[in-house]
C-alpha cells in the first residue's frame, strides 16, 4: 500500500516540480550571453537584403 501511495501521489508531484525547475533554469541561462547554445532571445536573425532589380541598367 505504501508503494501505491508513493507511486500515485508523490512521484508525479516530484516530476512536475523538477520539470518546472528545469524550465526556469534553462530560461535563466538563456538570458546570460555566452552560456546558452540557442541564442533565440538575444540576437535577431539577420535577414538577407533583397537585391533591387535595376531594369534601366540591364540590357536583355
Amino acid at each position: 500500500m505504501e508503494l501505491v501511495y508513493w507511486g500515485i501521489i508523490i512521484l508525479p508531484i516530484l516530476v512536475f516540480c523538477v520539470a518546472i525547475i528545469a524550465i526556469y533554469v534553462h530560461r535563466y541561462y538563456e538570458r546570460i550571453p555566452g552560456t546558452s547554445t540557442s541564442k533565440k532571445g538575444w540576437h535577431k536573425k539577420k535577414r538577407r537584403k533583397r537585391l533591387k532589380l535595376n531594369w534601366e541598367d540591364e540590357d536583355f
